[in-house]
């Protein structure tokens, strides 16, 4: 396969639009691998359209020397870093934008098409570290027509959740892992 051949605006726009549906149908299971790479995807889609808009531009262009022409160099890091930033800016908007509309997704999942209710245990509480953080997530362990699913949940901190508490959920017929706490069973 010629990589040559591939048009860098369908390329970008098609990682853009394969990160974008992983994150809208996916978020919902909390899964780091699916997640992380519908964002890559998003990422990568993204920069190869940068690429492809910018060239010709100041980024493309030969990069002047600062002892060379001052005034030059100085509009040349300028008109970068806008570019740059306006990337950036467009990144995380898409992100933030997908991830509301997967949000709103499972809401509307959840009040408008067939549910049954279940009580879950909290099994175990996940450790998940960042570089700056540390995530903890109730795993939630509840079973639909026979099968064992486990979900972890987002928790803001360590105690608010412990293992063993029961809740009360309401979960998607069609999608058992998406549900919503209805109340903490005694």
């Amino acid at each position: 396969m010629n990589l040559n051949k591939i048009n860098p605006w369908v390329a970008g726009i098609t990682l853009i639009f394969v990160g974008s549906l992983l994150i809208y149908f996916e978020t919902y299971k909390n899964n780091q691998l699916i997640d992380a790479a519908g964002y890559l995807l998003g990422f990568f889609g993204w920069m190869v359209l940068f690429i492809r808009i910018t060239k010709g531009t100041s980024i493309d262009a030969d990069k002047i020397m600062f002892k060379d022409d001052k005034a030059g160099w100085f509009v040349q890091r300028i008109s970068n870093l806008f570019y740059y930033l306006i990337l950036i800016g467009v990144v995380f908007c898409n992100g933030y934008v997908i991830r509301n509309m997967a949000h709103s997704r499972k809401i509307e999942i959840l009040a408008n098409q067939p549910t049954k209710t279940a009580i879950a245990v909290i099994d175990h509480i996940e450790v998940r570290k960042g570089r700056s953080s540390t995530s903890y997530y109730a795993v939630f362990q509840y079973t639909v027509n026979g099968k064992e699913l486990s979900h972890p949940w987002y928790e803001e901190n360590e105690a608010n959740f412990l293992v063993g508490d029961k809740f009360m959920i309401k979960y998607s017929v069609e999608y058992p892992e998406m549900f919503k706490i209805i109340a903490k069973v005694q």
